[in-house]
């Protein structure tokens, strides 16, 4: 009904009106409105101008007036004196700068926020003793239930590492993939591992050991066998892996070989063998040989030629092309 922006500029805090204090205050805004519209309307005319200037300090005065009503106090800057801000389902949506001190736009006495309008106060929110009491047990229930909860789980979850070998609860303590570390996040939510997880993480674990027992026995064959030679030489070995590589001539393919003494190579396959060439495959080529600037037991082929594959032997249990 009331242009608020006008009105909170007439005095220096908004406030919380009565019904009647609207009742005086909305006649005399309207007239202020038609003095300025008058004003407006004719510039030139004096008269209009100190009509207008007449008409809106009758209302300024008349304002704060109301304002300072002893039984009219400062409202809420957060809500504007109706008592809740907010959506409902965030604690009723009752305004947190009021501190629950109005009711469903009601302030209450006491509060630093009141209304002359007695017949519309309520009672204040309070708690009775009973409803206290309940209140509190049923917090320190639901704590205990949770603590209960919490305790099972760290217990379950201690029970499921203790079935595991020692090599699997070093991969969930220190995942090496996306794998292990979905199974160490399902281990700390859930407690537990499913049958078909534990039997790949173990599975897993055992080729792990594998690796590392056969990665620290060609280390030592390296070691004992000492740096590599550079210089054009003939290489023979095992392929470890072949892949194409994307280059500025175009696409080659390239494989990593694994030699009989633990040094390892990486070259193009060359091209007699580029289309038979796969792991587990032993090769025998002329190349020249390239050392690693840092690791002394890799090196790098270059211009390989005479290569002769002979295939991986087939598993007994293999069956017939």
């Amino acid at each position: 009904m009331m242009n608020l922006k006008v009105v909170k500029e007439g005095h220096p805090f908004p406030y919380f009106p009565t019904r009647e204090g609207v009742a005086r205050l909305v006649p005399l805004f309207e007239a202020a409105e038609a003095a300025i519209a008058a004003w407006k309307a004719a510039p030139a005319a004096k008269a209009a101008k100190v009509a207008a200037k007449a008409a809106i300090t009758a209302f300024r005065a008349a304002e704060k007036a109301e304002a300072a009503d002893p039984g009219i106090g400062q409202t809420c800057f957060r809500c504007g004196g109706r008592g809740f801000f907010g959506p409902a389902c965030v604690f009723g949506g009752v305004c947190f700068d009021c501190g629950r001190q109005t009711i469903y736009g009601t302030p209450v006495p006491g509060s630093g926020i009141v209304t002359a309008s007695a017949r519309n106060v309520r009672a204040p929110l309070t708690e009775t003793p009973e409803e206290e009491s309940k209140r509190i047990r049923k917090m320190e229930a639901f704590v205990a239930e949770k603590a209960a909860k919490e305790a099972a789980k760290a217990e379950k979850r201690a029970a499921a590492l203790a079935a595991l070998s020692p090599a699997a609860r070093e991969l969930l303590a220190h995942p090496t993939s996306d794998f292990f570390r979905s199974l160490a996040e399902g281990v700390d939510k859930y407690g537990s591992l499913t049958p078909r997880q534990v039997e790949a993480l173990e599975a897993a674990a055992v080729r792990d050991a594998a690796r590392k027992v056969e990665r620290d026995a060609q280390a030592a064959s390296a070691a004992a066998a000492g740096p590599i030679a550079a210089g054009r030489r003939e290489v023979s070995g095992r392929i470890l892996s072949v892949k194409e590589k994307e280059t500025d001539f175009g696409i080659t393919v390239k494989m990593l070989v694994l030699a009989d003494n633990g040094h390892k190579f990486y070259g193009t396959v060359p091209a007699n063998i580029v289309m038979e060439a796969k792991p587990g495959d032993c090769v025998t080529l002329t190349a020249t040989v390239e050392p690693s600037a840092t690791d002394p037991a890799f090196a790098f082929l270059s211009r390989p030629t005479k290569a002769v594959l002979t295939p991986a032997e087939a598993p007994a249990d293999a069956p017939a092309a």
